[in-house]
C-alpha cells in the first residue's frame, strides 16, 4: 500500500480550503410577479472581487410583453436596488417573437434587490410599479 506524504496532503488540503474562501458564483431560478406569472428563468451573479463588482446575467422565457404590464410601456428596465435608491442598469434585450429576454451588465458588490420593470423608455430614473421580476440577491463579494 502506497501512502501519500503528509506534506502533500497538507498542501492539497490548503488548496481546497483556499478555493472555497473567495466569493462564489450565485445562480438562482426566478419566476415572474403576479403581473407575469408564466415568466421564469435564471439570474447569475459572477463575482469579480479584484474590481469590487460582479457580472449580472439574466435569462428569461415566457415574458409578458411590456405593454401588457402597462399600456404606455415599451421596454423593460433592469434595476439594482440598494436600500431606498435604485440604479438603472439598462434595458432587457426582449425578443417579442420568442417572448424571451436576456441581459448582462456589471453590478456593484454586495446584496441588492434585482428589479425588472416595464417603462415607457430606457432612461427612467426611478422604477415604475409595473414589475416583471423582483428578487433579493446576495450579490458578489458576500
Amino acid at each position: 500500500m502506497t501512502r501519500a506524504p503528509s506534506s502533500a496532503l497538507s498542501v492539497l488540503g490548503l488548496v481546497v480550503v483556499l478555493a472555497g474562501c473567495g466569493p462564489s458564483t450565485e445562480t438562482i431560478k426566478v419566476s415572474g410577479t403576479p403581473a407575469s406569472p408564466a415568466t421564469d428563468g435564471s439570474v447569475t451573479v459572477d463575482p469579480r472581487p479584484e474590481f469590487g463588482n460582479g457580472t449580472l446575467k439574466i435569462e428569461l422565457k415566457f415574458v409578458t410583453p411590456p405593454e401588457r404590464l402597462s399600456p404606455s410601456a415599451r421596454v423593460f428596465v433592469v434595476w439594482a436596488k440598494h436600500g431606498t435608491s435604485a440604479e438603472n442598469l439598462g434595458t432587457l434585450d426582449y425578443n417579442a417573437t420568442d417572448r424571451d429576454a436576456r441581459f448582462e451588465s456589471s453590478v456593484v458588490s454586495g446584496p441588492f434587490v434585482l428589479l425588472v420593470t416595464a417603462e415607457t423608455n430606457g432612461r427612467a430614473s426611478v422604477p415604475s410599479s409595473f414589475e416583471l421580476l423582483s428578487k433579493t440577491l446576495r450579490g458578489s463579494g458576500e
